[in-house]
Formats: C-alpha cells, structure tokens, sequence
C-alpha cells in the first residue's frame, strides 16, 4: 500500500507532467498534460507551409492523439502502485478505420 508521501511525489509528478509527440517531417510538436490538454504548440520546422490544409489538419489531429495516448501511458505507469491488479488505466479509445492519403504520409478517416 502506498504511503502518504509516495502519494504526494505522484501528485507532483502528475501535476508537472508534460508529454510531446511530433509529426512526421517535423510539421508539429504537440505537448499535452495529465488530462490530454493541450500544453503548448510547436512548428519546429517550416514544414507545414508546403501542406494543404486538410493534411496539415490531419497532422495536427494524428500527433495530439499521439501525445495523449502517451500521457495516459505514463498516468497508468505512475498510478500503477495505486491501482488493482489487471486494471488498465490507460483508457485506451477507439479509433476510426484509417487509411492512407494519397502522399501515402498521412491517414485519413473512414466513415
């Protein structure tokens, strides 16, 4: 059973939690907190000039999706002590079926 103070570090370490995932080519850093909010937005290269705005959406979707199946990754690793045998904290989600656009770099959504 965890004590008192391993409860307060993983408090503080969900509280300063800050987790990236960038697209492919550089086009978008995208950095979420412990809830999947967004943190900040970064375009470290010009990459995304060149993108037709469906494509830079679809970046932009595609690396917060990354960021947040990242944070709850790590949520679940320090929750892990607190939580019963075999449960799965990540709350993975459901996607779309997806496939590939036509540069073949990207995917797009069936409905």
């Amino acid at each position: 059973m965890p004590t008192s103070s391993s409860g307060q570090e993983i408090d503080r370490r969900l509280a300063e939690m800050a987790v990236s995932a960038t697209a492919p080519r550089q086009i978008v850093t995208i950095t979420v907190g412990q809830y999947g909010q967004v943190i900040d937005v970064q375009f470290p290269s010009g990459a995304y000039r060149t993108l037709p705005p469906a494509d830079l959406a679809s970046a932009l979707i595609q690396t917060l999706r990354k960021a947040q199946a990242r944070a709850r990754e790590e949520v679940a690793i320090l929750m892990a002590p607190m939580t019963p045998p075999h449960f799965d904290a990540t709350g993975a989600q459901l996607t779309a079926p997806t496939q590939p656009d036509e540069s073949g770099i990207f995917q797009k959504t069936t409905h």
